[in-house]
C-alpha cells in the first residue's frame, strides 16, 4: 500500500512501492508521486537526481499530478461508471482480474505519469530535464520551430521505467498489463498537436513560430475510453522459434482468430469482468452501495443502472459557499457566505 506523506503545500506525497499502488488526490491540490528507494536501482540517476540512493529526492522533481482534481472530476475518468469510484477521492480500481477495466485503469495511469512528467519538463519544474529543443529551424515556407515544446520523449522514458518496473514474470497478465501501460503512453504521443504564434506586423502574421503541445489530459481520457469500449479479448500466443527472444515467443493474440491482432493502440483483456454491483474483496470490487446517482437521467448515471435495479434513498444536504463575491481596488475580494440546500440520490 502507498504511504502518503503531507511534506509539501501542494498536496499529498505518494511514496510508491511496487507493486503500482492505488492513484488518488487527496485534497485540492492532488497526490505527488515520491520516488522511494525501492526504484532507485531501477531509475537512472539522472532522472532521480540524486548521487546516492539514500538522499531524498529533489522536491522540484516531484510537482507531476496523476488524479488531479481537475482531471478526476471531468467525463469519462469513472465517475457514472458502475466500476468507478465513489468519490473523486477514492482511488481508481485495482482489481486482479485481467478485465477490460482493469486495462483502462493501468492505461489511464500510465498516461497520467507520461503527461505530467512531460509537462513539468516544460514547466521548469525538473531540474533533470527541459523542453524539446529538438525542433529548431525551419518548419515550413511561412513557420519555423521554436517556443517550449513538451518534452514527450522524456515522459514516454520515465513512465517506461517507473511504471512499467513492477511487472514481472512472463504470463498473460504480464504482457496485458506492459500493452495497457504503452497504449496509454501511445496515446499521449499520439494526440499531441501543433500550436503556433504569428508575427508580423499588425496582426498580418507574416511568419509563424510553433512547438508541440500536449493534449488535455481530458483528450487523452475521451480516446482511451473509446478504447475501453473496443477493446480486444486476447490469448497467450507463442511462435515456437527458440531463436527468438523472449518478448517474440510470447505475444497476445486475438481469443476470436477471425479477428485482427491488437494494435500497439489498443487496450486489451483476457478475463470477463466481474460483477461490480456488489462488493468482493477477492475480485476488488467496490460495490455500487452508497454511490450518488441521479434520479432523472437513464444513462450510465442514472439510479436505474448505477444501482443495479436495487433502488436508492434521498436526502438533503445543506452546504455553505462562498458567494456574491466583489472585488475591491486594489486588492481585496470579499465574499459572502451563502447556505443552500441539496437533494441527494444514492444507491442502496
Amino acid at each position: 500500500m502507498p504511504l502518503f506523506y503531507p511534506i509539501v503545500s501542494r498536496g499529498p506525497i505518494i511514496a510508491l512501492t511496487p507493486p503500482i499502488p492505488h492513484f488518488c488526490p487527496i485534497g485540492s491540490g492532488g497526490p505527488i508521486i515520491a520516488l522511494t528507494p525501492h526504484f532507485c536501482p531501477i531509475l537512472p540517476y539522472r532522472i532521480w537526481g540524486s548521487h546516492h540512493c539514500s538522499d531524498p529526492p529533489n522536491p522540484p522533481f516531484m510537482p507531476y499530478r496523476i488524479w488531479g482534481s481537475h482531471h478526476c472530476s471531468d467525463p469519462p475518468f469513472l465517475p457514472y461508471r458502475i466500476w468507478g469510484s465513489h468519490h473523486c477521492s477514492d482511488p481508481p480500481l485495482f482489481t486482479p482480474i485481467g478485465c477490460r477495466e482493469t486495462a483502462f485503469i493501468f492505461a489511464i495511469t500510465s498516461a497520467g505519469v507520461t503527461h505530467s512528467v512531460a509537462r513539468s519538463c516544460s514547466e521548469g519544474s525538473i531540474e533533470s530535464c527541459t523542453c524539446d529543443y529538438r525542433r529548431r529551424g525551419p518548419g515550413g515556407p511561412d513557420w519555423h520551430w521554436g517556443g517550449c515544446s513538451d518534452n514527450i520523449d522524456f515522459g514516454r522514458l520515465f513512465g517506461r521505467e517507473f511504471v512499467d518496473s513492477s511487472e514481472k514474470g512472463r504470463d498473460l497478465r504480464f504482457l496485458m498489463n506492459l500493452h495497457n501501460n504503452e497504449a496509454g503512453r501511445m496515446t499521449v504521443f499520439s494526440e499531441m498537436r501543433q500550436e503556433c504564434k504569428c508575427h508580423g506586423m499588425s496582426g498580418s502574421c507574416t511568419v509563424r513560430t510553433c512547438w508541440m503541445r500536449l493534449p488535455t489530459f481530458r483528450a487523452v481520457g475521451d480516446v482511451l475510453k473509446d478504447r475501453f469500449d473496443g477493446a480486444s479479448r486476447v490469448i497467450y500466443g507463442n511462435k515456437g522459434s527458440n531463436r527468438a527472444s523472449r518478448v517474440e515467443l510470447h505475444h497476445l493474440e486475438p481469443e476470436n482468430p477471425a479477428h485482427k491482432p491488437p494494435s500497439p493502440h489498443d487496450l486489451v483483456y483476457f478475463e470477463k469482468s466481474p460483477n461490480f454491483c456488489s462488493y468482493s474483496g477477492k475480485m476488488g470490487t467496490a460495490g455500487t452501495a452508497g454511490r450518488a446517482c441521479n434520479s432523472s437521467s437513464p444513462g450510465l448515471d442514472g439510479c436505474e443502472l448505477l444501482c443495479c435495479g436495487r433502488g436508492f434513498r434521498t436526502r438533503t444536504q445543506r452546504v455553505t459557499e462562498r458567494c456574491n463575491c466583489t472585488f475591491h481596488w486594489c486588492c481585496h475580494v470579499s465574499c459572502l457566505n451563502c447556505t443552500n440546500t441539496q437533494v441527494l440520490h444514492e444507491c442502496l
